[in-house]
């Protein structure tokens, strides 16, 4: 098929294929999926994809779809680096706030980053003890492996040359620029908090969580210093033209460590603690205590010179400006409270309403303070003109719930936001979307005999819609909280469960109540029908397996294996097993007829999100939200796995293949050929 390319897409593809011939896939890959970010129907990046990790791409997502953790500047002051508990890495332009690039391939779960003050590299720490460098300009990805636990902190040096690195058996490592091990140490098997290195490179402080401080020559590793203060420590900074530490602890105190002397100093106390010190290039020490009591202290006379009190809440984030002039103050209320040092005045400059702020930082190259909210809105204020440049949002309304209209063609999606959306399956393409509810769509079911979807939201509507998103009934529950909606094989009922343990049959035509009944073991959390649709079995918080009659609309077997923490069910329709999946990313098959369990699997790192059987009964699958997606071999208990970077909230057997479509909460609809 012929394409016409833009000239930044052509020159990616150019990219890739670069990468591809000289074996780094990974790299290509990071390419391919930014390409479609920008051209979601690009045939040759959807090609690649598919032929390279098996995974065709329908819809590429956004970042985020959870809530971000923190945020950074990037060398330039061109670019700002955002890190999302969807494990997922961003670049956002400035002054433009658009989106540039995208990195969601990571097998495990991001511990911690960092951005190098130099070069275009962002270092990043995984639970699995590798290390991923990206290069942002490049889409480079090059892993480091030395780690055999989880590495909770990484820090280049100010030269942006070196990184270290240390996990949580209290190794740690220190790389080259050309990748390699310069130097191995390890802290005595004392997980290592924190990691600074001295304004020339010259040290590099480790503390560790027993209140011990190391002080490395990182060039031979050898340990040159070492004091243990016999309480935790907050914060440390290193003094900008001497040999001196400053740290704050667990005693409310912030005091000084001499290198030369060998000595330690306490210049005073607070009343609370002390999350924040800094050591200024005007040979000033600045202390911030969590109830907002600022002091400016003299080292060189050892004593407090000045304190400013901020009102209005506790104080939860800090950073100072390159300058030193000024403190930028993230409040628990919302606040930024900026401290102008020089004019000994601290004032009130932006608030986020209805949101917490998780992040504060200064650009690297001007004073612009950029302000990062618990659900992504990220601010931007230029101080010297006093005012508010950019504000724009990092977080999409995440997918909530999926089904595969068979028959039709085509797939519906449910949104946190209230949304429905209708894709041809084959193109990808958006048929029609519509707002359905005001709040979350909580699940989905389609029947096939009428094709028209049953939908329902997170607090007590259920709607039949048909194809043209049109709602045919709608019907108010007197309940709170739906979670699950399932037609049964017949399309003539609908169940419905509940938060509150509430069990509802509904007629599959007009959504008239059948029959009502509760769980005596609490809020349901999925279920499913069996072949027939006589029996449905429910999971509950609580840990139970419940196999009701659909006639009687009352339980008929109960199964307490509460050990398992249940999360999803689907029931074979072929033979009598039904696949559970954990709160802790277990699989389990458990036989109905001898009430045991056939087959377990420690699959996942994380939650199981869904599991279904195949339509012949003879495979099953199960996605979790570390954005695997597993299909097992239960003869020979084996399993097979793909990743797909992003968690991934429910998936379907698209039927007489051998494939599965999953729906990622950023959005990402795939097709995985299993």
């Amino acid at each position: 098929m012929s394409q016409t390319y833009s000239v930044s897409t052509k020159t990616l593809l150019d990219l890739a294929e670069r990468y591809r011939k000289r074996g780094d896939l990974e790299s290509a890959i990071c390419v391919w999926k930014n390409i479609l970010l920008y051209d979601p129907y690009n045939v040759d990046a959807t090609e690649n994809l598919y032929n390279t990790m098996g995974v065709l791409y329908l819809l590429r997502g956004k970042p985020h779809c959870e809530a971000v953790l923190s945020a950074a500047w990037t060398s330039d002051g061109r670019n700002i680096v955002v890190v999302g508990s969807d494990n997922t890495l961003s670049i956002w332009g400035y002054p433009s706030g658009h989106l540039k690039a995208v990195f969601d391939t990571q097998d495990s779960i991001i511990t911690s980053f960092d951005v190098n003050p130099r070069a275009p590299l962002i270092a990043v720490g995984l639970r699995n003890g590798e290390i991923l460098i990206y290069d942002y300009l490049g889409y480079r990805k090059r892993t480091l492996r030395g780690h055999n636990a989880e590495v909770n902190v990484v820090a280049w040096d100010l030269g942006g040359r070196r990184l270290a690195s240390c996990d949580s058996e209290g190794r740690l490592i220190i790389w080259t620029s050309t990748r390699k091990i310069q130097c191995d140490i390890y802290s005595y098997g004392d997980t290592i908090a924190k990691l600074k290195w001295s304004r020339r490179g010259k040290y590099l402080l480790g503390c560790t969580k027993r209140g011990i401080i190391n002080i490395w020559n990182p060039k031979t590793g050898r340990t040159l210093y070492r004091f243990d203060l016999n309480a935790d420590i907050y914060s440390v900074d290193w003094a900008p033209h001497t040999e001196q530490i400053v740290f704050s602890d667990s005693n409310c105190e912030v005091g000084i460590l001499d290198l030369r002397h060998v000595s330690k100093y306490i210049l005073g106390r607070h009343i609370c603690v002390i999350p924040y010190v800094f050591w200024t290039d005007n040979n000033r020490i600045i202390s911030v205590s969590w109830d907002g009591v600022v002091r400016i202290w003299d080292p060189n006379c050892r004593k407090s010179l000045y304190e400013m009190l901020i009102d209005h809440g506790p104080i939860v984030g800090a950073s100072m400006s390159r300058s030193g002039r000024y403190l930028a103050l993230a409040q628990l209320s919302s606040n930024v409270i900026l401290v102008d040092f020089r004019n000994r005045r601290a004032s009130l400059i932006f608030r986020f309403e209805g949101d917490i702020i998780c992040n504060v930082g200064w650009s690297p190259r001007s004073e612009k303070l950029l302000v990062l909210s618990h659900y992504g809105k990220l601010g931007i204020l230029n101080i010297a003109e006093n005012r508010v440049e950019n504000i724009f949002t990092t977080c999409i309304s995440p997918i909530t719930s999926l089904d595969l209209a068979l028959g039709a063609g085509c797939i519906i999606l449910g949104y946190a936001d209230g949304r429905v959306a209708l894709y041809d399956l084959s193109a990808g393409s958006l048929i029609r979307e519509e707002k359905i509810f005001e709040n979350s769509v909580s699940s989905i079911s389609f029947n096939r005999h009428k094709s028209i979807f049953a939908v329902s939201s997170g607090l007590d509507k259920i709607c039949l819609v048909d194809l043209a998103l049109r709602v045919l009934y709608s019907k108010t529950l007197p309940v709170v909280g739906i979670n699950v909606v399932r037609f049964c094989p017949t399309g003539r009922q609908i169940l419905i469960g509940t938060s509150q343990g509430d069990v509802i049959i509904l007629d599959g035509s007009n959504l008239s109540i059948i029959s009502r009944a509760s769980s005596l073991r609490g809020s349901i959390l999925d279920a499913s029908w069996n072949k027939d649709g006589s029996r449905f079995v429910i999971t509950t918080r609580s840990g139970y397996l419940e196999i009701w009659d659909a006639n009687s609309g009352k339980p008929r077997k109960t199964y307490d294996i509460r050990k398992c923490r249940i999360s999803c069910v689907d029931w074979n329709k072929k033979i009598n097993f039904i696949a559970l999946g954990t709160l802790d990313g277990r699989v389990y098959v458990w036989d109905i007829d001898r009430a045991s369990i056939y087959a377990h699997f420690d699959s996942h790192s994380y939650c199981v999100t869904d599991i279904a059987w195949s339509p012949d009964g003879a495979k099953l699958a199960s996605c979790g939200s570390d954005g695997k997606v597993i299909v097992y071999n239960l003869i020979k208990k084996t399993y097979r796995t793909k990743i797909l970077g992003q968690p991934v909230c429910s998936l379907s057997w698209i039927e007489g293949e051998r494939c599965l479509l999953c729906g990622c909460k950023n959005g990402d609809v795939v097709v995985v050929d299993v």
